[in-house]
């Protein structure tokens, strides 16, 4: 799997570090939000966490 390092800074020709700032910040945000992870069940990491605050509050709030 290649690195943040190479997707985002060696393979991307930079103008200026706007451009670089913003590579980074979609590269962020697809590793959150978009990515599946096996160990999570196969669900981006984003959207297990929201879960597992929904199952909390659903646990402390009385029946």
């Amino acid at each position: 799997m290649p690195t943040v390092k190479f997707t985002t800074i060696i393979a991307n020709p930079f103008n200026h570090a706007g451009l670089r700032d913003l590579l980074m910040i979609e590269w962020v945000s697809w590793f959150n939000n978009h990515r599946l992870m096996a160990p999570l069940g196969y669900v981006p990491p984003a959207e297990f966490e929201a879960a597992y605050y929904r199952n909390l509050e659903q646990q402390a709030s009385p029946a």
